[in-house]
């Protein structure tokens, strides 16, 4: 039997249950979904996520799209990406011409960096709990829920075969007939612009 990267709780009448068994039955169910989403439908915006340069910052518009890892990204709102130029210096080093000149693009020209959404899990909600030992009752919070939420950065170049998913053999052996080699899972980033 070949392993798996992902265990199931298994549930008894009777049993003890903690927050960790819990927390192990959605870790296992988002894992599920994830590959589906991977395998299944690919990675990619699949609608919105525009950009748009206003003044000296980025404007990335409302829109949904999946990782390489097969994560969701659901970004209702416009996001607003400030000092771009300075966090393309931090992020990748100075350019050939220094970081007080950015060079131009053209399609034909390498990006020295590529703007990209990656999720995050926020913890909120902080609710009471009870204490261990002899305490007040409201002495301690501990977080009741997890908000997803989508930080915008700065990567130099896409790791993880971000780019290698559609080569010319995987596309030769599906045109032919073949079957296709599973991608490997990806960087749990999607790439949305050059800059």
């Amino acid at each position: 039997m070949a392993g798996r990267e992902y265990h199931r709780p298994k549930w008894a009448d009777r049993q003890r249950i903690t927050a960790a068994d819990l927390t192990a039955e959605q870790t296992w169910t988002d894992a599920r979904l994830a590959h589906l989403r991977r395998f299944a439908l690919g990675w990619g915006v699949i609608a919105g996520f525009e950009v748009e340069a206003v003044g000296n910052r980025l404007r990335i518009q409302p829109g949904y799209g999946l990782t390489a890892a097969g994560s969701e990204l659901y970004m209702p709102e416009v996001l607003d990406v400030a000092d771009l130029h300075k966090r393309v210096c931090d992020a990748c080093g100075m350019a050939a011409g220094g970081c007080d000149t950015p060079r131009a693009f053209t399609d034909d020209a390498p990006a020295t960096a590529w703007l990209v959404l990656r999720p995050l899990m926020v913890d909120c909600c902080p609710r009471p709990t009870v204490p261990d030992i002899c305490a007040h009752p409201g002495a301690g919070f501990a977080y009741a829920r997890q908000c997803s939420a989508i930080e915008a950065d700065v990567i130099c170049d896409l790791h993880g075969g971000l780019l290698a998913d559609l080569t010319c053999d995987r596309l030769r052996s599906y045109l032919n007939g073949a079957p296709v080699p599973m991608p490997a899972m990806g960087a749990d980033v999607l790439p949305i612009a050059r800059v």
